[in-house]
């Protein structure tokens, strides 16, 4: 009587079969605080269509994010754009999934 009828298997972790996908982002702002709502808000707006996220790095650092270009090149177009309208701080970073990689390695990784 002390014995069960069937075993059940803790659960197992799922393991992520999917790959990675390597995208160049740009990067508006890098911040210890969150920045104020109305500023995410024209943050977002400058998105428009291209998506906009907000990122906590491994730093705990709030990583304010534009877009997911396919090239470096057309990344840089952006950033420059922003940079041209005050956004200084913005630039071209790059992301394997969600880990952000240096930008040299993934344009080397394009390179292949």
């Amino acid at each position: 009587g002390q014995k069960a009828l069937i075993v059940i298997s803790p659960a197992q972790k799922t393991i992520e079969t999917a790959a990675s996908t390597l995208v160049f982002r740009v990067e508006i702002k890098r911040s210890m605080k969150h920045v104020p709502d109305e500023t995410a808000e024209v943050y977002r707006k400058m998105a428009g269509n291209r998506g906009f996220e907000i990122f906590t790095a491994e730093d705990g650092t709030f990583v304010y994010l534009i877009g997911k270009f396919i090239t470096f090149e057309s990344a840089s177009e952006y950033a420059d754009l922003l940079r041209r309208n005050g956004y200084r701080d913005a630039k071209v970073s790059a992301y394997l999934g969600s880990k952000e990689i240096p930008v040299d390695t993934a344009k080397q990784l394009f390179e292949k």
